[in-house]
């Protein structure tokens, strides 16, 4: 079964990475490769303090509600996803426990905003889980 699994993945990564070339090089005339036209953007970039971190994108098709950062899907594996390269992808997990750094340094965040504006966006939002979301609109308003 898993031979059968990640054959098919291949292929997908495969012709993933043949219609990003044909998108970006041939269909909006970019076909030099550069420092800043690269052949790809990158899934994964290094922060000043060590840590790999994965950016964040969308994946055509698929319903909003799907976290394409858990490790059932693959998405990255995969080559599913169109990154955009000035943001990452947060894996909050299902609850505080799985990530407690993160849903307190976001929480702390979201109530700082909160103290100094009567009202702000959490931009990419379709992104974001939910439970996520939900959870952060309770601290904004607390």
């Amino acid at each position: 079964m898993w031979q059968t699994t990640i054959r098919q993945w291949v292929d997908e990564a495969v012709e993933n990475v043949r219609g990003t070339v044909r998108y970006y090089k041939i269909e909006q005339n970019q076909p030099l490769i550069s420092p800043d036209n690269q052949l790809f953007n990158p899934y994964f970039s290094t922060l000043s303090c060590g840590a790999i971190v994965a950016h964040n994108g969308w994946i055509s098709g698929i319903s909003p509600d799907l976290d394409f950062a858990t490790e059932i899907n693959f998405s990255y594996l995969r080559r599913h996803v169109n990154i955009w390269s000035d943001s990452i992808k947060l894996r909050y997990g299902m609850c505080p426990a799985d990530s407690p750094f993160l849903w307190q340094h976001m929480s702390d965040y979201v109530s700082q905003m909160a103290s100094l504006f009567d009202g702000f966006r959490l931009d990419n939002a379709h992104s974001t889980p939910i439970h996520v979301c939900q959870y952060l609109l309770q601290v904004a308003r607390s």
